[in-house]
């Protein structure tokens, strides 16, 4: 087999055959670049440029109004480029937790960076300093890390307790439910699902794009991430310059477009 690298893209020739794939590394970008998107549309058109406007309730009436008929139509796309954000980053989630050499310490900096988020994330969304009715996605991914630890030590036989072991992991699930994490139970669930198909490609598949079309049935444009995760090469390379870029881009990149919300609106 010879592999070659084509920007993002990794290329491998077998038997005469080429297989295209993307790495981990750019499938982070990807998501990265769709989280800014629905962020963007979130705080600066719905509450920037429509703020006087009551999206969920005038919608016909603005599409018809030529001079915010863009407006409204831009925003739609930022926030559907968003949705295909949260499945990837579940999967890459399953997937450093594969390759870390410490699961305990890939826990113990999701929750210190979760603490850390959770004050920007609040004046993002809800524009209180503390707000206890919607948590960040940094929450959902250690409840979905503790999950699969869970699970993982009951298949490596390290957890003699099956039924314990299950139960645990029901609790990690319920847990984004009564915490109000962001995604909710289900962002919990997929994450679960991830490491549980992760040598079954259509399982996983059918799996994920099952369990977003139930949970948002007028949000089906998520399913779309499945699409990026099966076309992933699976190739992982770690920068150390780059370990932490992600936890801290995370609430940084909201406190930049709340400030930029206060100077343009």
């Amino acid at each position: 087999m010879e592999v070659k690298y084509i920007g993002y893209k990794k290329v491998f020739f077998m038997h005469g055959k080429v297989k295209i794939g993307i790495s981990s590394n750019a499938l982070k970008n990807i998501a990265v670049v769709s989280m800014v998107c629905d962020h963007i549309g979130y705080r600066l058109i719905e509450h920037g440029l429509l703020k006087d406007y009551d999206l969920s309730q005038d919608i016909v009436r603005l599409l018809a109004d030529p001079s915010v008929r863009n407006y409204v139509l831009l925003d739609a796309i930022l926030r559907g480029v968003g949705r295909i954000a949260y499945p990837i980053f579940a999967y890459l989630i399953v997937v450093s937790f594969l390759k870390t050499r410490s699961v305990y310490h890939f826990l113990a900096r999701m929750l210190i960076f979760a603490v850390i988020a959770e004050v920007p994330f609040d004046l993002f969304w809800a524009r209180n300093v503390i707000n206890f009715e919607h948590q960040n996605v940094l929450f959902t991914y250690f409840l979905g890390l503790l999950a699969i630890l869970c699970i993982d030590r009951m298949w490596k036989k390290e957890l003699h307790h099956k039924s314990l072991t299950i139960g645990a992991v029901v609790l990690c699930i319920a847990s984004g439910y009564i915490l109000h994490v962001d995604y909710d139970f289900v962002g919990v669930l997929v994450i679960v699902l991830f490491y549980i198909f992760r040598s079954h490609s259509l399982y996983r598949d059918i799996s994920i794009v099952v369990v977003l079309t139930l949970q948002y049935l007028l949000d089906v444009i998520s399913c779309v991430s499945v699409v990026f995760i099966r076309i992933c090469s699976g190739e992982y390379h770690k920068a150390k310059r780059f370990r932490y870029f992600f936890y801290w881009f995370y609430p940084i990149h909201m406190l930049i477009l709340i400030l930029l919300e206060k100077i343009l609106f």
